[in-house]
């Protein structure tokens, strides 16, 4: 009796298209003229579904468990906002085990918190990141970063047999998708007209912080810092210890020991 052994039926680009089923939360001006009118008019129904939209911003280079981690985190800031508006009570008056808990609860929630992540232009990266680790960046293109990313996903806390999005919205800034040179400009220049009610910043982003300092337009919009604070992480690899992009291609090219 022979083995059953058979070529599989289903081709690739029928998997592709189950696998790139997110593409719609993916807004790039590049290709599209009206892709930032459309992510404004989605961040506008969000509203109507009293969520709370919380945006921000980075490269996404070779996307690794702590980014997913960071961008949770991010997205979980937006459980503050949200109970400030349906509690008597401030939030900074909750014991730390209340505020775990209420964060636990609205991601848990389908749609209470929304994030929007706006990625790096290749142009941008290629400024900003450029021979960091000895390589040439962005490891990825574009539309490979912003894929991953909005195909990141998390268990539910109350449900462990579902899993949201991390990410609701992708779209891009920099100097590759207008010609303004300055790697934030056209972040600057979206973020009055999405209105996020949080704007979560990692607090090393100096360039960032001081620009919203300057810009009344930018100043009107909630910031909440995201710190790298020392001892905890969102990931420990077993090899590498924390996990970066250039640890990670520092590693390929054989310059960081087991």
């Amino acid at each position: 009796m022979g083995a059953n052994i058979r070529r599989n039926a289903v081709g690739a680009n029928f998997i592709s298209s189950i696998q790139h089923g997110h593409d719609d939360a993916i807004f790039n001006p590049t290709n599209d003229p009206t892709a930032h009118e459309r992510l404004v008019e989605v961040r506008q129904s969000w509203d109507g579904e009293q969520s709370v939209t919380t945006l921000t911003s980075g490269v996404y280079d070779g996307l690794h468990p702590d980014h997913a981690g960071y961008l949770l985190h991010v997205k979980a800031a937006g459980a503050e906002l949200h109970y400030n508006a349906n509690y008597s009570n401030d939030w900074h008056d909750l014991k730390e085990g209340e505020r775990e808990e209420y964060v636990r609860y609205a991601l848990s929630q389908t749609a209470l918190l929304r994030l929007i992540l706006s990625i790096d232009g290749d142009t941008s990266v290629s400024v900003r990141k450029n021979g960091k680790g000895g390589s040439v960046r962005p490891v990825y293109g574009w539309n490979t970063r912003a894929t991953m990313a909005a195909g990141l996903s998390y268990r539910s806390p109350d449900n462990p047999l579902q899993r949201l999005p991390v990410v609701d919205a992708v779209t891009i800034h920099g100097p590759d998708d207008f010609p303004e040179g300055h790697p934030h400009h056209t972040l600057y220049s979206l973020v009055p007209r999405l209105r996020p009610d949080v704007w979560g910043v990692y607090d090393e982003s100096t360039d960032i912080l001081e620009a919203i300092d300057i810009d009344p337009e930018l100043a009107r919009i909630p910031v909440r810092t995201i710190s790298d604070d020392p001892g905890q992480r969102y990931w420990v690899d077993d090899i590498m210890g924390k996990i970066s992009t250039t640890a990670i291609v520092k590693r390929i090219r054989g310059e960081q020991s087991a």
